[in-house]
């Protein structure tokens, strides 16, 4: 906890509130830094250098779960209406994908209309952009992540490992990554990839796809965890 001191006049309301709920949790920067999936000094560079300025949204949603923190307390003015969009879950945009993105994996698991909102959880394509204009089905969340926050599923788009294509891979945020996790690139609000984790340490990720090793500098992406997979 040596780094964590106490937060000087230069702190905005924000930096403020993070560093207070970081002693609340009794973690420290580096810590904090870890387990969002970005290299060890992330969390120093943005509470004391101010870099970046304003958090980004992927990364407020970590935090936020971590400490506890709404999510719209640690975001500028300018993202908490995409990060509105991005996390409702609006039961009346039930449809069936046909074979779209998760061919019959999809019309095997589409959520149904008698869901409830808490139910359903929003579903990406892979590689693509995040957020409500992006949304390719809404499906049931599995029953062990019920009341577990925020939540969104992604289609595997290419056969590896232990996964198909097809197969429906469920990420709710704040969970860290380890050797051996089925895990999804995020840059930003775009998710990248979903592969295997081989190895993570020192601000950098080996991620093993289906076309192989993709060697990953998690200062520009982050890694989450696929805790849970629906097979086709």
């Amino acid at each position: 906890m040596a780094d964590d001191k106490k937060a000087g006049p230069e702190l905005d309301p924000v930096r403020t509130l993070v560093m207070a709920k970081m002693r609340e949790h009794r973690m420290n920067m580096k810590e904090l830094s870890q387990a969002i999936g970005r290299n060890d000094a992330y969390m120093q560079q943005y509470l004391k250098k101010r870099s970046p300025l304003v958090m980004p949204t992927g990364v407020a949603q970590l935090v936020g779960q971590i400490l506890n923190i709404p999510v719209g307390l640690l975001v500028g003015d300018a993202q908490r209406q995409k990060l509105a969009a991005s996390l409702r879950v609006l039961p009346e945009l039930l449809r069936p994908v046909g074979d779209g993105a998760g061919g019959a994996g999809g019309q095997a698991i589409a959520g149904r209309s008698t869901a409830s909102a808490e139910q359903l959880v929003p579903v990406y394509r892979c590689p693509g952009p995040m957020g409500d204009a992006f949304v390719t089905d809404w499906v049931e969340r599995p029953g062990h992540y019920a009341g577990a926050g925020a939540c969104f599923a992604v289609w595997v788009p290419e056969s590896f490992g232990r996964l198909r294509a097809g197969d429906l891979v469920f990420v709710r945020p704040g969970q860290p990554v380890a050797p051996g996790d089925i895990a999804v690139l995020l840059d930003g609000e775009r998710i990248e990839a979903i592969g295997e984790l081989r190895d993570i340490g020192g601000g950098n990720a080996i991620l093993v796809q289906a076309a192989g090793e993709t060697r990953i500098e998690l200062s520009a992406q982050q890694l989450m965890r696929g805790a849970a997979v629906v097979f086709r």
